[in-house]
């Protein structure tokens, strides 16, 4: 709510509510960069279903991939925040750093994860095995 009060108490002048958060054009970019591999697992997420029933298979095999990539980038992204901060401590690139590596380890050695990429891969074979039991 407090957004949308913001953009239209800007008018046509957006480019000042930018400036607000992303001082740096770059910084915009980059964060819509960093947000590229978490709107496609987002998607894939959204649409399993139908990703599922056309028999596309690869979107789920490269989930966890692309998770752990978009993770990387941004443990990346901060490195280069505390390089541009000389390296002093900051408690949001800290948490940051905390749990992008918590995250990782998670979704290298959870098993829940695997099971339910496995499960989504499956989707194809429990329909043809429905229709299978209605023509019996």
């Amino acid at each position: 709510m407090l957004l949308v009060g913001s953009l239209s108490s800007f008018g046509q002048d957006t480019s000042t509510l930018l400036a607000l958060f992303y001082p740096e054009n770059t910084d915009f970019y980059r964060a819509l960069g960093l947000a590229i591999p978490a709107w496609f697992a987002a998607g894939v997420l959204s649409f399993r279903d139908g990703i599922g029933k056309a028999g596309h298979k690869w979107p789920f095999r490269i989930l966890r991939g692309v998770i752990v990539f978009a993770l990387v980038l941004d443990i990346v992204s901060h490195l280069d925040m505390a390089n541009a901060q000389r390296w002093r401590f900051s408690w949001s690139v800290a948490l940051s750093f905390v749990f992008a590596g918590l995250a990782i380890f998670y979704c290298i050695k959870s098993r829940a994860l695997a099971a339910f990429v496995a499960d989504w891969q499956q989707y194809e074979h429990a329909e043809e095995k429905e229709k299978e039991k209605e023509k019996e």
